[in-house]
Protein backbone atom coordinates (compact mmCIF):
# COMPACT_ATOMS: atom_id res chain seq x y z
CA UNK A 1 0.00 0.00 0.00
CA UNK A 2 2.65 2.54 1.14
CA UNK A 3 4.77 1.49 -1.92
CA UNK A 4 1.95 1.32 -4.79
CA UNK A 5 0.97 4.90 -2.83
CA UNK A 6 -2.98 3.33 -3.37
CA UNK A 7 -5.31 1.03 -1.15
CA UNK A 8 -5.50 -2.49 -1.09
CA UNK A 9 -8.73 -4.35 -1.24
CA UNK A 10 -8.54 -8.10 -0.24
CA UNK A 11 -11.36 -10.66 0.10
CA UNK A 12 -9.32 -13.42 1.26
CA UNK A 13 -6.00 -13.73 1.30
CA UNK A 14 -5.02 -17.36 1.18
CA UNK A 15 -6.19 -16.75 -2.17
CA UNK A 16 -4.59 -13.46 -3.20
CA UNK A 17 -0.95 -13.19 -3.87
CA UNK A 18 -0.86 -9.37 -2.64
CA UNK A 19 -1.11 -9.82 0.84
CA UNK A 20 1.94 -8.08 2.72
CA UNK A 21 1.51 -10.16 6.06
CA UNK A 22 0.45 -14.05 5.71
CA UNK A 23 2.07 -15.03 8.69
CA UNK A 24 0.20 -12.47 10.96
CA UNK A 25 -2.99 -13.02 9.30
CA UNK A 26 -3.03 -16.72 9.45
CA UNK A 27 -1.43 -16.22 13.24
CA UNK A 28 -4.90 -13.90 13.97
CA UNK A 29 -6.97 -15.76 11.69
CA UNK A 30 -7.76 -13.26 9.78
CA UNK A 31 -9.14 -13.10 6.26
CA UNK A 32 -10.53 -9.52 4.37
CA UNK A 33 -8.10 -7.07 4.39
CA UNK A 34 -8.21 -3.19 3.53
CA UNK A 35 -5.74 -0.99 3.57
CA UNK A 36 -5.51 3.15 2.28
CA UNK A 37 -2.17 5.17 2.44
CA UNK A 38 -1.89 7.98 5.17
CA UNK A 39 -0.74 10.56 3.07
CA UNK A 40 0.77 14.28 4.12
CA UNK A 41 1.08 16.09 0.45
CA UNK A 42 2.71 13.73 -1.92
CA UNK A 43 4.85 11.58 0.74
CA UNK A 44 3.19 8.55 2.51
CA UNK A 45 4.12 8.78 6.31
CA UNK A 46 1.92 5.26 7.04
CA UNK A 47 -0.94 2.95 6.11
CA UNK A 48 -4.55 2.73 7.97
CA UNK A 49 -5.59 -0.59 7.61
CA UNK A 50 -8.93 -3.17 8.77
CA UNK A 51 -9.30 -6.52 8.98
CA UNK A 52 -11.83 -8.90 9.00
CA UNK A 53 -12.12 -12.57 10.14
CA UNK A 54 -14.54 -13.92 7.21
CA UNK A 55 -13.70 -13.34 3.64
CA UNK A 56 -15.24 -10.36 2.35
CA UNK A 57 -14.60 -7.99 -0.18
CA UNK A 58 -15.10 -4.11 1.39
CA UNK A 59 -17.64 -2.47 -0.78
CA UNK A 60 -16.91 0.72 -2.17
CA UNK A 61 -18.46 3.07 0.17
CA UNK A 62 -16.79 1.87 3.30
CA UNK A 63 -13.58 1.88 0.74
CA UNK A 64 -14.28 5.66 0.41
CA UNK A 65 -15.11 5.98 4.04
CA UNK A 66 -11.68 4.65 5.11
CA UNK A 67 -9.73 6.95 2.28
CA UNK A 68 -11.99 9.64 4.25
CA UNK A 69 -11.06 8.59 8.00
CA UNK A 70 -6.99 8.01 6.20
CA UNK A 71 -7.61 11.79 5.49
CA UNK A 72 -8.39 13.21 8.70
CA UNK A 73 -6.01 11.22 10.36
CA UNK A 74 -2.98 12.53 8.46
CA UNK A 75 -3.82 15.84 8.89
CA UNK A 76 -3.92 15.45 12.80
CA UNK A 77 -0.88 13.89 12.32
CA UNK A 78 0.74 16.15 10.22
CA UNK A 79 -0.38 19.35 12.73
CA UNK A 80 1.11 17.36 15.54
CA UNK A 81 4.34 17.01 13.09
CA UNK A 82 4.08 21.23 13.58
CA UNK A 83 3.30 21.51 16.94
CA UNK A 84 6.34 19.27 17.62
CA UNK A 85 8.64 21.43 15.75
CA UNK A 86 7.42 24.71 17.38
CA UNK A 87 7.89 23.57 20.53
CA UNK A 88 11.26 22.25 19.62
CA UNK A 89 12.17 25.76 18.28
CA UNK A 90 10.42 27.59 21.41
CA UNK A 91 13.43 25.23 23.61
CA UNK A 92 16.24 26.23 21.18
CA UNK A 93 15.03 29.96 21.68
CA UNK A 94 14.71 29.17 25.70
CA UNK A 95 17.81 27.55 25.90
CA UNK A 96 20.16 29.88 23.12
CA UNK A 97 18.51 33.40 25.07
CA UNK A 98 19.81 31.74 28.89
CA UNK A 99 23.11 31.25 27.67
CA UNK A 100 23.36 34.74 25.91
CA UNK A 101 22.01 36.07 29.24
CA UNK A 102 24.92 34.08 31.39
CA UNK A 103 27.53 35.46 28.77
CA UNK A 104 25.85 39.63 28.93
CA UNK A 105 26.58 38.87 32.50
CA UNK A 106 30.08 38.15 32.21
CA UNK A 107 29.87 34.39 33.55
CA UNK A 108 33.13 32.57 34.36
CA UNK A 109 33.86 29.10 32.43
CA UNK A 110 33.26 27.41 35.66
CA UNK A 111 29.62 28.81 35.98
CA UNK A 112 28.32 28.98 32.56
CA UNK A 113 29.61 25.87 30.57
CA UNK A 114 27.70 23.28 33.30
CA UNK A 115 24.62 25.26 32.50
CA UNK A 116 24.95 25.54 28.69
CA UNK A 117 25.07 22.08 28.46
CA UNK A 118 22.03 21.13 30.94
CA UNK A 119 20.35 23.76 28.48
CA UNK A 120 21.74 21.61 25.50
CA UNK A 121 21.20 17.99 27.20
CA UNK A 122 17.15 18.97 27.99
CA UNK A 123 16.59 20.52 24.47
CA UNK A 124 17.90 17.62 22.34
CA UNK A 125 16.41 15.12 25.16
CA UNK A 126 19.85 13.95 25.92
CA UNK A 127 20.68 11.19 28.69
CA UNK A 128 24.23 12.52 28.94
CA UNK A 129 26.33 15.10 27.86
CA UNK A 130 30.13 16.28 28.07
CA UNK A 131 31.82 19.93 27.26
CA UNK A 132 35.68 19.71 27.14
CA UNK A 133 37.79 22.86 27.19
CA UNK A 134 41.33 22.60 25.64
CA UNK A 135 43.49 25.50 26.63
CA UNK A 136 46.45 25.89 29.23
CA UNK A 137 43.98 24.43 31.83
CA UNK A 138 41.88 21.73 30.49
CA UNK A 139 38.21 21.65 31.71
CA UNK A 140 35.38 19.13 31.39
CA UNK A 141 31.94 19.24 32.52
CA UNK A 142 29.00 16.52 32.24
CA UNK A 143 25.95 16.41 32.81
CA UNK A 144 23.47 13.52 33.74
CA UNK A 145 19.95 14.29 32.61
CA UNK A 146 18.92 10.52 33.59
CA UNK A 147 20.18 8.27 36.37
CA UNK A 148 19.48 5.40 34.88
CA UNK A 149 21.36 5.62 31.32
CA UNK A 150 24.31 2.86 31.53
CA UNK A 151 27.59 3.44 31.42
CA UNK A 152 27.58 2.57 28.00
CA UNK A 153 25.52 4.87 26.91
CA UNK A 154 27.34 7.31 28.55
CA UNK A 155 30.71 7.01 27.17
CA UNK A 156 29.56 6.11 23.84
CA UNK A 157 28.14 9.45 22.69
CA UNK A 158 26.04 9.43 19.94
CA UNK A 159 26.37 13.28 18.64
CA UNK A 160 29.71 14.70 19.02
CA UNK A 161 30.80 18.35 17.83
CA UNK A 162 34.30 19.90 18.16
CA UNK A 163 34.24 23.33 19.19
CA UNK A 164 34.98 25.82 16.73
CA UNK A 165 37.82 27.73 15.82
CA UNK A 166 39.27 30.46 14.20
CA UNK A 167 40.91 29.81 11.30
CA UNK A 168 44.79 28.85 11.70
CA UNK A 169 44.23 28.19 15.32
CA UNK A 170 43.27 24.46 17.26
CA UNK A 171 39.80 23.00 17.89
CA UNK A 172 39.15 24.24 21.25
CA UNK A 173 37.28 21.54 22.54
CA UNK A 174 34.00 19.35 21.86
CA UNK A 175 30.88 18.87 23.01
CA UNK A 176 29.42 15.13 23.29
CA UNK A 177 25.79 14.24 23.51
CA UNK A 178 24.25 10.54 24.55
CA UNK A 179 20.73 8.94 24.11
CA UNK A 180 20.08 5.75 25.23
CA UNK A 181 19.19 2.87 22.27
CA UNK A 182 15.58 3.72 23.09
CA UNK A 183 14.99 6.86 22.21
CA UNK A 184 15.40 8.12 17.88
CA UNK A 185 18.73 9.28 16.58
CA UNK A 186 19.94 12.79 16.23
CA UNK A 187 18.77 14.84 13.80
CA UNK A 188 20.23 17.61 11.84
CA UNK A 189 18.00 19.81 14.65
CA UNK A 190 20.02 18.72 17.04
CA UNK A 191 23.11 19.40 15.75
CA UNK A 192 22.34 23.09 14.49
CA UNK A 193 21.44 24.17 18.06
CA UNK A 194 24.27 22.14 19.99
CA UNK A 195 26.56 24.16 16.72
CA UNK A 196 24.85 27.33 17.46
CA UNK A 197 25.76 26.78 21.41
CA UNK A 198 29.10 25.83 20.75
CA UNK A 199 29.96 28.94 18.75
CA UNK A 200 28.27 30.89 22.29
CA UNK A 201 30.53 29.13 24.17
CA UNK A 202 33.66 29.73 21.84
CA UNK A 203 33.05 33.44 22.04
CA UNK A 204 33.50 33.25 25.82
CA UNK A 205 36.47 31.46 25.91
CA UNK A 206 38.59 32.94 23.61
Amino acid sequence: VARRKRSLNIENWAEDSRWPMPAFAQRERLNGYLGVPLKIGKDIIGVLEVYTRDPRRFTADEVRLLITFASQASVALKNAVLVDQANRRLADLRAIEQVSEMLCAEATPEEFLPRTLELLCHATQSDAGVIEIEGREATRFSFLNDSTVSDADRESPNLTLALPHLPGQPTRGAISLSRSFAKPAYDTHDAQLARTLAHLIVSRIR
